[in-house]
C-alpha cells in the first residue's frame, strides 16, 4: 500500500468535471489498496475555516509530507501555482514522483522530475490503468 498525494491544477476548472476525474482516480487507487489524498475533498474544511489561499497551499504541503508518492495529473499546458510547489516539495521529499498526462503533452517541468509517467487517451482508460498501479 502507498500514501498517494494527488496534485492537480484547480484554477480555471469546471469543479464537476474535477469531482468526475479526481473521485474516479481516488477509486481506482484505493480499490488497488493505496490510500488517497487530495486538496479537492477538503473544500469544505477550508470553507469553515476561512482558509486563503495561500494557507490552502500551506495545509496541503503539510499534508503531503505524509505520502509516499506524488501524483502530478497533467491536463494541458496551463500553469498552476498550487501545482508547482508541490512538485517542488515532492522532489525536495524524495517521494516517488508519478506524472499522469495526456498523451499528446509535453511538460518538461514535471516530465523531468518523474520517476515514472503514465500517459492516457481518455479518463476510462486512466481509471483502468490506475486500478493496476503498484
Amino acid at each position: 500500500m502507498n500514501k498517494i498525494f494527488i496534485s492537480f491544477r484547480f484554477t480555471g476548472e469546471d469543479p464537476n468535471h474535477l469531482d468526475y476525474v479526481l473521485g474516479n482516480m481516488r477509486d481506482s487507487l484505493t480499490s488497488a489498496g493505496h490510500q488517497v489524498t487530495c486538496s479537492f475533498y477538503y473544500d469544505d474544511f477550508f470553507k469553515q475555516n476561512r482558509m486563503s489561499t495561500e494557507q490552502i497551499y500551506s495545509y496541503m504541503l503539510e499534508k503531503q509530507e505524509e505520502s509516499d508518492v506524488f501524483m502530478a495529473l497533467v491536463k494541458s499546458i496551463d500553469k498552476s501555482k498550487g501545482m508547482t510547489l508541490e512538485s517542488e516539495k515532492a522532489k525536495k521529499l524524495g517521494q516517488r514522483y508519478i506524472l499522469i498526462k495526456k498523451k499528446e503533452l509535453y511538460v518538461p517541468e514535471f516530465e523531468q522530475p518523474a520517476h515514472e509517467i503514465i500517459t492516457y487517451d481518455n479518463f476510462p482508460e486512466l481509471f483502468e490503468i490506475l486500478k493496476q498501479f503498484r
